[in-house]
């Protein structure tokens, strides 16, 4: 079933399977609108689901926290209405339960309920490692959803943080992801990235000599970094091209957010002449002109 064949939704589970299924969503030539129940005005969301959009073919308005409705019988009633707009309800699965009405009033004004589970299991957390390039062991998964809570949101985190750092590895065994998970090292490494997106050399000077074996490290940060350039050079100069569907990003959502956060401290000359920087100094290392830890403080001094 797709998703995209209904044009009123209610998508209730835990918060991975209700972000799994707004991922699948066609968001091309689409205007998007979120919103939460709690803190929202429901004369504005009616008000933008009935209006036509001025620069895309449709709009796609998702009300989150649904089960924070209040008083939302007339609200439920305009939403009678057709409309050229998608319009996404949510709700936790635990949520959902306290107000089952609002289900029910949503079924009879025509909305498609879509309902997953109530909490993560096993298989999920193997495919977020799966969908990585990472795969793992139904014991290995396991133990990762204990270590992280059954968070789906910071398994996935994690599996796109070891992903970039095992990236080029041919295989990765259970236990060096186990070792791994939430590990100070691993994190420091992640630290520096963000602190290099940031712009902020003398920080990731500081803690790469924290690195309990920087030298070890070095080539590995040099190839991760490599990725977050490249975002960086699609965000600012391909737009278009920065996107999750593109294959080089596919999975890397965390990535992508530090990106975002970040990019405004980029001017189109910096990144153009870090992209330069970045490539020559990969050839020096490729045939051996330069050792990669010397690589990276150059790198890190382009910064400047």
């Amino acid at each position: 079933m797709s998703l995209n064949e209904y044009d009123k939704l209610f998508i209730v589970g835990s918060q991975y399977f209700i972000d799994k299924q707004l991922s699948t969503l066609d968001r091309d030539d689409v205007e998007e609108h979120v919103y939460y129940a709690d803190e929202f005005s429901a004369d504005e969301f009616i008000s933008t689901a009935f209006t036509a959009s001025l620069f895309s073919e449709r709009k796609l308005l998702i009300l989150h926290r649904v089960g924070a409705l209040k008083k939302a019988d007339t609200f439920l009633q305009e939403l009678k209405r057709p409309t050229s707009s998608m319009i996404v309800f949510t709700a936790v699965h635990a949520d959902s339960k306290k107000s089952p009405a609002i289900q029910k009033a949503l079924q009879e004004i025509g909305f498609k309920v879509v309902e997953g589970y109530a909490s993560s299991t096993a298989k999920d957390v193997s495919e977020a490692f799966a969908s990585r390039g990472l795969s793992i062991t139904p014991a290995c998964a396991s133990q990762v959803g204990v270590a992280l809570n059954w968070d789906m949101a910071a398994i996935e985190r994690e599996a796109e943080k070891l992903s970039l750092y095992y990236m080029g590895k041919e295989s990765v065994t259970p236990q060096e992801i186990l070792n791994r998970i939430d590990g100070e090292p691993h994190e420091k490494i992640f630290n520096f990235l963000d602190a290099f997106v940031d712009r902020q050399p003398d920080k990731c000077i500081k803690i790469f000599t924290q690195l309990p074996e920087p030298e070890a490290s070095a080539a590995q940060i040099f190839y991760m970094l490599t990725t977050y350039i490249m975002a960086l050079y699609f965000k600012i100069k391909v737009p278009p091209l920065y996107s999750a569907k593109n294959p080089i990003f596919n999975g890397k959502t965390y990535f992508m957010r530090t990106v975002d956060s970040s990019y405004r401290n980029w001017r189109a000359e910096d990144i153009y002449k870090i992209t330069d920087r970045m490539t020559a100094l990969d050839l020096d290392i490729k045939t051996g002109r330069i050792e990669a830890e010397n690589a990276l403080f150059c790198l890190i001094g382009a910064l400047k």
